[in-house]
């Protein structure tokens, strides 16, 4: 079997790199699989990746030219990912020349994207947020609006309303695109929205260096090799950009002034910054794109807090567990979905910032019995990737028979 895998932006991402590892599973699978992106800055080494360079074409639709003159740099920004933006000739060339068996997209905003490749043979499309749904936003947290109409919501300025929403949804149902959602919110939506297009559940995956074995480093070792106090436990704040709004993590740390005792660490895009503003004196590893440096800090992190409502699959969760750092997460959740049956003592009603910075305190005191290492291991193993694999490629071939 013959697969391509699409991924509009750069593989160093959260979905970048969901993409890269299922590429790489399938090929250890047999699959040969083809990884087409518009950018690779992961220096992974993964045969089988086309750097191709921004998908669509560098000349603006009419539309955008017109918004740059109604509107500021700023609000045109915000715009830029709902927008039609036209796909450069040579990518389509590109995707016709490879005469593959299955097209699966894993991230596009783009609906000119979405509608090319939609009316190829067998096509799979990952879920990975709400926009296919909504008028364009990503993340509509605590709004429903989207299962009826967006026409007057102030977050997409008028600009995809809900007939442009149809017009997704038409694309994907003439294309008979089998969509593949991660987290059992999504999909429950998905099926009241779109309830006569495939779609299957297969959630997410970590990388599989994280479930590498033989790391035997002494803790307080590792913590002076970090630049850390082998006598003080951790707790963890983090992801791919901290000043995302999705993460939560600016409510968050609101909530941490309560807590002056505890020792942070913070990873992600814009930790100085962030750990200024909230004047938390925390420790700030930045982006972190070396998956080893990665896994040393979980490792030396006694606790992760993870602050989001609103994402579909919470992969540092799961990278969290499998380094033996308790996660605590909130409950009615897509992620409390596929938390609860293996560890409900470390959830906290959704949106209470301070009763996670609590729990959190409770579990660096001892004053709460901690899970156990291979709790945290089996956990991990919800989002291990062969296995993730494998269940993709079964529904490939339910598709191709």
């Amino acid at each position: 079997m013959k697969v391509l895998l699409i991924n509009q932006g750069d593989l160093n991402s959260g979905a970048g790199y969901a993409a890269l590892q299922l590429h790489r599973s399938l090929i250890q699978l047999g699959v040969k699989s083809i990884l087409l992106t518009e950018y690779d800055t992961t220096e992974a080494f993964v045969p089988n990746i086309i750097k191709f360079g921004p998908f669509h074409s560098r000349k603006l639709s009419k539309a955008m030219n017109l918004t740059k003159v109604l509107f500021n740099y700023t609000q045109l920004k915000n715009l830029n990912g709902y927008m039609k933006k036209p796909i450069r000739k040579d990518f389509k060339v590109t995707v016709d020349s490879l005469t593959v068996d299955i097209i699966h997209i894993q991230w596009t905003n783009n609906i000119e994207l979405l509608k090319f490749l939609s009316l190829k043979k067998n096509v799979f499309f990952s879920i990975r947020d709400h926009w296919i749904m909504t008028g364009g936003c990503a993340y509509p947290e605590n709004c429903s609006n989207f299962l009826q109409h967006c026409d007057t919501c102030p977050k997409t300025r008028k600009f995809e309303t809900f007939r442009h929403r149809q017009s997704k949804y038409e694309i994907i149902k003439i294309g008979a695109v089998h969509l593949l959602t991660l987290g059992s919110g999504t999909s429950e939506a998905l099926k009241r929205l779109m309830p006569d297009v495939p779609l299957s559940l297969v959630g997410n995956n970590i990388r599989d260096e994280f479930f590498e074995i033989g790391v035997t480093e002494d803790i307080d070792e590792l913590k002076i090799k970090l630049g850390l106090d082998p006598r003080k436990k951790y707790i963890l704040l983090g992801g791919v950009n901290l000043r995302n709004q999705h993460k939560g993590y600016d409510k968050l740390a609101s909530q941490l002034k309560y807590f002056p005792s505890l020792n942070i660490i913070l990873f992600g895009e814009g930790c100085d910054k962030f750990n200024k503003d909230y004047n938390l004196n925390a420790i700030c590893f930045g982006f972190i794109s070396d998956v080893k440096i990665l896994r040393e800090v979980y490792r030396c992190s006694s606790v992760y807090l993870f602050a989001s409502t609103s994402e579909t699959f919470g992969k540092t969760v799961f990278e969290a567990a499998s380094q033996n750092c308790v996660p605590i997460y909130f409950n009615d959740t897509q992620t409390s979905s596929l938390l609860r049956e293996h560890l409900p003592e470390m959830s906290v009603e959704a949106g209470d910032f301070y009763a996670m910075c609590d729990i959190g305190m409770k579990l660096i005191k001892n004053e709460i019995p901690r899970p156990t290492k291979t709790k945290l291991k089996s956990i991990a193993k919800i989002a291990d990737p062969l296995c993730n694999a494998k269940l993709i490629l079964d529904k490939y071939n339910d598709c191709s028979k």
